[in-house]
């Protein structure tokens, strides 16, 4: 799920490579929690505060997001963070 080679951490470093050279200053963080990522999202913006919180929503509508969640709409409710929120279908990987 996370670009080639699956590994989250991979993924997100490749995408702050892409984006250094617009803001100097971007840095990018895995979150793993096992209650879920949104609950481990806000636990470390908690401990680390954020200019701005960048995440891909897979944009899931009815049913499919009662069912699996909605972490995108539930940190862009809870975050003391600006939330920037991607739809999934619109990115390109790294």
């Amino acid at each position: 799920p996370y670009g080639a080679s699956g590994d989250a951490t991979t993924y997100i470093d490749a995408l702050v490579e892409r984006w250094r050279h617009t803001a100097s200053e971007v840095t990018g963080q895995v979150v793993l929690d096992p209650l879920g990522p949104a609950s481990g999202i806000r636990a470390h913006l908690d401990q680390h505060p954020a200019g701005l919180v960048a995440m891909i929503s897979s944009a899931r509508t009815g049913v499919q997001r009662l069912l699996l969640g909605a972490t995108a709409a539930s940190m862009v409710h809870a975050s003391v963070s600006p939330c920037l929120v991607v739809p999934m279908q619109g990115l390109q990987s790294p």
